[in-house]
């Protein structure tokens, strides 16, 4: 324990003050959070007709790719086949 002379010392030497690390730590995540927050309303915040622009798109991808799929029956034939 220190006394008070040490005390007295370690004020005017310009230690900070005692702070409470719970609500430090809690203060702290919470600014965390909210930034995580903030974040994902910038990455998942679509209006509607975003969305379904997004989903037009990707269905018309499929669609292109679906298409221009070779067939296994119109694969290219191997020197083994004897046709």
């Amino acid at each position: 324990m220190l006394g008070f002379r040490q005390t007295l010392v370690l004020l005017e030497a310009g230690v900070p003050d005692i702070v409470n690390l719970n609500k430090f730590r809690k203060a702290k995540r919470k600014q965390e959070q909210t930034a995580k927050a903030q974040e994902n309303r910038i990455i998942h915040g679509l209006t509607k007709t975003q969305k379904a622009v997004a989903r037009f798109e990707k269905e018309r991808t499929q669609v292109q790719l679906e298409e221009s799929r070779l067939d296994q029956a119109s694969e290219i034939k191997t020197v083994d086949d004897p046709q």
